[in-house]
């Protein structure tokens, strides 16, 4: 399974909580998680699309 956050390989794992434990993916490259109620909640909402920076160059003011 590749990771929707950077392509990364996704490792199936075991997490604790507080009280029980659960199953999900882990990606094993930015740590992203994935389990069942993750995906649900998700649902409803649309991802933004992607912003894009653009950077202006400034020029620099040599000390004199």
């Amino acid at each position: 399974m590749k990771c929707d956050r950077c392509c990364g390989e996704m490792a199936y794992e075991k997490f604790y909580g507080p009280s029980d434990y659960f199953w999900g993916w882990r990606c094993i490259f930015c740590g992203e998680i994935i389990d069942m109620m993750i995906l649900d909640n998700r649902k409803g909402f649309q991802s933004p699309s992607p912003v894009r920076h653009r950077f202006v160059k400034t020029p620099r003011h040599r000390g004199g």
